[in-house]
């Protein structure tokens, strides 16, 4: 089976279920590609070196102007929504190469930033 995987994060148990996880279905003969941001651990337990695995950037994203002026200069608020656009731009990339890259299933984990990831919105492959 051709899985795609995509997580956003830290060090950590999370991390190192998804690297069991990951482990354990590449030796039952699963066929696993990775994708992740820039801003993901890759260091403790990477799995690149179980599978290939993508850096996908985030970018942050643009704020209109108006709401940029509504919150009043570079604070928390807009850090967070710079994130949440970036963030769902980098998923729009990553579900359209999955869609394209004639997957069976895709699996998402959490995401450092917002824990419920944004990935699943754009993908037509079966998720679990």
């Amino acid at each position: 089976m051709r899985i795609a995987v995509w997580h956003h994060l830290p060090s950590g148990g999370g991390k190192r279920a998804l690297y069991g996880h990951a482990k354990g279905l590449i030796e039952r003969g699963h066929e696993l590609t990775v994708w992740c941001p820039q801003t993901a651990d890759r260091d403790f337990l990477p799995l690149s070196s179980l599978t290939t695995e993508h850096v996908l950037p985030v970018e942050p994203g643009n704020i209109p102007a108006g709401v940029r002026y509504l919150l009043k200069a570079a604070n928390a608020k807009t850090l967070a929504l710079e994130r949440m656009l970036g963030m769902k731009a980098h998923a729009a990339r990553f579900a359209a190469l999955v869609n394209k890259g004639e997957f069976d299933v895709w699996c998402v984990n959490s995401c450092r930033w917002f824990y419920t990831p944004f990935v699943g919105r754009d993908l037509t492959v079966p998720s679990v």
